[in-house]
């Protein structure tokens, strides 16, 4: 456990440089735009949401997975099942191959995220025929576990 936490805490500390870094591009930027326009508003771009609303407010589509995942467990599911599962709960209409990338990355992302930082899902090879297929399911949450 405390190999774990030395590397989350230098993954933190990388973090916060790099934040710091960030910071300083973006001040030296609206420097330079205010030399170059002085009466352009900076703050007039606004800001980027990252999950843009797809899957409700934020953290609805890891939200969403864990509940679905507790509420089944311990039975299992496939990625795509959970992606096709996800596309229903929140009517999704995915007409573009590159809009069915995007979603299928982000339910993907979401399982890893589950698995490698929380813990609280784990694969499993389950074999129901021939293929062996990879699938997800829940493990006992710690008590007072919150996603952040």
């Amino acid at each position: 456990m405390t190999a774990k936490l030395y590397a989350l805490e230098a993954q933190m500390a990388e973090m916060h440089e790099s934040a710091h870094v960030w910071t300083a591009e973006i001040a030296a930027l609206d420097r330079t735009v205010a030399l170059l326009h002085p009466s352009a508003d900076s703050a007039a771009a606004g800001s980027v949401n990252a999950s843009a609303g797809r899957y409700g407010t934020r953290g609805g589509l890891t939200t969403f997975v864990m509940d679905h995942l507790k509420s089944i467990s311990p039975q299992s599911m496939t990625g795509p099942e959970v992606a096709a599962l996800v596309t229903k709960r929140f009517k999704r209409v995915l007409l573009t191959k590159m809009e069915r990338r995007i979603h299928r990355n982000s339910v993907i992302g979401t399982l890893r995220r589950l698995r490698d930082r929380y813990g609280v899902i784990e694969k499993v090879l389950v074999q129901d025929g021939l293929p062996r297929q990879k699938t997800t399911r829940m493990t006992a949450l710690p008590v007072g576990f919150c996603v952040e």
